[in-house]
């Protein structure tokens, strides 16, 4: 996957909502956006966030595809550990 090109001002928002928020799924998700753009691969932002590696290709497709306020508002990713 080609790391997302980000004008500085995509950045510089991206960035603001990062630590605006207090939302732990939100903030992986920008952290992925930014790491992707800074040159690092999918592979190594789902070490890094401690993710699936499917999950960091999918969040940079819903900002690619359906913008920044998509990606803030996607439902929680929580891990299904229980058999609830």
């Amino acid at each position: 996957m080609k790391p997302n090109a980000l004008t500085p001002e995509q950045r510089k928002e991206i960035d603001r909502r990062r630590k605006g928020t207090l939302d732990r799924f939100v903030y992986q998700r920008l952290t992925a956006v930014l790491a992707v753009a800074a040159g690092h691969t999918p592979e190594e932002v789902a070490h890094l966030l401690g993710v699936g590696l499917t999950q960091p290709s999918e969040w940079l497709r819903v900002y690619r595809d359906e913008g920044l306020d998509a990606l803030c508002t996607l439902a929680r990713e929580e891990p299904s550990n229980s058999d609830d």
